[in-house]
């Protein structure tokens, strides 16, 4: 069981992330802003973060790179429509991503291989 934080500006997409991630048994805090996620980041102490990556990215990257100066060791996912993220945003602030629409499958599985490393 892993402490995960979710945020995202989709109340939908964050009902249904935060939802799986209950039924796998996970603690889980869902939020719609990036000032809330950093400051949760600290209080919550997630050993997992989900992050909605929108527009040009540029403050999903400062967020994340709020929280890594923080806490290096939590890994950071974007939950993103930019096929090209990593590339584009390679200074190694975000560990993964998980391209939407998402498969179900795809945010499980993303979950359970860094929630283990944790």
């Amino acid at each position: 069981m892993a402490r995960i934080l979710v945020q995202d500006f989709d109340l939908d997409i964050l009902s249904v992330i935060s939802f799986l991630l209950i039924e796998e048994r996970h603690i889980v805090l869902s939020l719609t802003s990036y000032h809330d996620a950093i400051r949760a980041a600290k209080s919550f102490k997630p050993d997992l973060i989900l992050l909605d990556f929108v527009g040009n990215g540029n403050t999903c990257t400062e967020t994340c790179n709020l929280i890594k100066k923080r806490s290096p060791e939590v890994p950071v996912i974007a939950l993103t429509c930019n096929l090209n993220l990593l590339e584009k945003h390679s200074n190694g602030c975000f560990d993964d991503c998980v391209e939407k629409p998402f498969d179900i499958d795809t945010i499980i599985n993303v979950v359970r291989e860094y929630s283990s490393k944790s």
